[in-house]
């Protein structure tokens, strides 16, 4: 009876998909925390110590030229600038890195909780607007900071790959 009860766990391992997850912030117990969980659910998760976006933005392209990813996790603002995810994204598109990860997921303390970003019309939750529009990043792939945990980056992921990746 254990064989069979083995080899039905090895099935279902089988099936769940195991990602490629690139995640970039400036705040080493956010990135520790994000890495500790999503990775506790089987996904490789890669984290990276830099000083500022330069540096960011190396590590990075390192990683992504190694190979491909299934989700960069971006925070957008980092302590020395609200803009530093903004710029981070832009600098690895222009170094022609997009087509090395499949999917973006952003989070900010400037996206509100509960409300659309859609309907904002100045500040910065204008500027995330336009860049979530001109990045082609889903509107659900734009999490508010304070809100932003596993199970939702999870949630998110399996939505769009439309394969489990939970065990």
């Amino acid at each position: 009876m254990d064989f069979f009860c083995r080899k039905d766990k090895q099935r279902k391992n089988d099936m769940v998909k195991k990602l490629k997850i690139v995640v970039v912030d400036d705040t080493r117990s956010q990135r520790d925390l994000i890495k500790e969980r999503i990775g506790s659910a089987g996904h490789d998760v890669y984290t990276f110590d830099f000083a500022n976006t330069k540096q960011a933005a190396n590590v990075v392209e390192t990683k992504l030229k190694q190979q491909t990813a299934d989700f960069l996790v971006l925070d957008i603002d980092f302590e020395y600038d609200q803009y530093a995810g903004i710029w981070l994204y832009n600098d690895l598109v222009r170094r022609g890195l997009r087509k090395r990860w499949r999917h973006t997921i952003i989070y900010s303390k400037h996206i509100p909780e509960g409300k659309s970003l859609r309907k904002s019309s100045d500040g910065m939750e204008l500027n995330l607007r336009i860049f979530i529009d001109t990045a082609n990043i889903q509107d659900n792939c734009a999490l508010a900071k304070a809100k932003m945990n596993q199970d939702d980056l999870l949630d998110i992921m399996e939505s769009i790959i439309q394969k489990p990746i939970r065990h």
